[in-house]
């Protein structure tokens, strides 16, 4: 009888802190980040090439961007689940392709929070690709992969915005390789004051009623990847 009761309490000790071994076979890289229901992709530029998030058997996670890179310590529960016991980002940001960069560093800290334990996460592969899926108690999720988000012909020289400055009437011409689903533009506060989803090569755009100063364009193509400009309104 007490070597069944060994065996039990032995069993459930080790499956308490049994995890998916899968997720340390990886070097991950973030493809996107839900928060409150809006999806949002990594910029891909010159300051942030990717987003890599590094897990550890002892519980380590070693992750971040720009200069704000941090690490932490998880708590696995079980194969699906863990908790966050602490987080440190370093105190740096990011100072490029203003204000979306830091905008996602500060959206991507806040999911990695001990008020959002517990975190479900969730291993799906297909042949040699692996997706990460992390969920938090409030919903956040990052996904992450084992391949680069990569931009490799999705470029900031991939397009062509003219006049620029202007008096709100833009002419963007594309490379023929490039297939968009979206164009918006922001405004420095980041709020977005244009959408547009249909387009040709050469596409012309009027926000004339805009008020006059700096704004940035962003192209989004089918694989959610975004590039960034600056443009100016006089």
């Amino acid at each position: 009888m007490k070597f069944l009761l060994s065996i039990f309490f032995i069993t459930l000790y080790l499956n308490s802190f049994a995890q998916d071994s899968r997720i340390f076979e990886n070097n991950w890289f973030l493809h996107s980040l839900t928060v409150n229901g809006n999806t949002h992709v990594p910029p891909v530029n010159n300051e942030i090439p990717f987003v890599p998030a590094d897990f550890f058997e002892d519980g380590t996670v070693i992750t971040g961007m720009c200069e704000a890179g941090g690490s932490g310590k998880i708590i696995f529960n079980n194969t699906s689940q863990f908790n966050v016991e602490y987080f440190v980002f370093l105190a740096g940001g990011c100072y490029t392709n203003e204000p979306f960069n830091e905008q996602f560093n500060v959206m991507y800290m806040g999911f990695w929070d001990q008020q959002q334990n517990p975190y479900s996460y969730n291993i799906e592969e297909n042949g040699n690709e692996r997706t990460l899926t992390i969920t938090s108690a409030s919903d956040k999720v990052a996904i992450f992969g084992n391949t680069l988000l990569s931009n490799e012909d999705f470029t900031i020289n991939s397009f062509s915005v003219y006049p620029n400055p202007s008096n709100g009437a833009f002419f963007i011409k594309k490379a023929a390789n490039i297939s968009l689903s979206r164009i918006k533009i922001f405004n420095v506060t980041g709020t977005t004051v244009f959408v547009k989803e249909n387009f040709t090569p050469e596409t012309t755009i009027n926000v004339q009623n805009l008020t006059r100063g700096i704004y940035f364009i962003s192209f989004e193509n089918l694989q959610k990847q975004t590039v960034v400009k600056k443009i100016i309104i006089q």
